[in-house]
């Protein structure tokens, strides 16, 4: 009853952005799971928005991974 739902942050993410993005969620002190050898990035999902939000503030991911557009 108290396991953590995670939901897609990004998806097919380039090393380089999923490495600058788990630096930024470690910073933060956000709860992450990586999945597909590192290339899609899960978060809880009540904080799956606001992180992706605050990610773009930051101009992440640089490349061409998926947010939005995979639903």
């Amino acid at each position: 009853a108290n396991r953590v739902k995670y939901n897609t942050l990004y998806s097919n993410l380039s090393s380089e952005d999923a490495s600058l993005i788990v630096t930024k969620l470690k910073e933060q002190r956000v709860l992450y799971q990586l999945e597909g050898g590192g290339s899609t990035i899960k978060v809880p999902e009540e904080k799956v928005y606001e992180t992706r939000l605050g990610m773009a503030g930051q101009g992440l991911p640089k490349g061409g991974g998926a947010g939005f557009e995979i639903f």
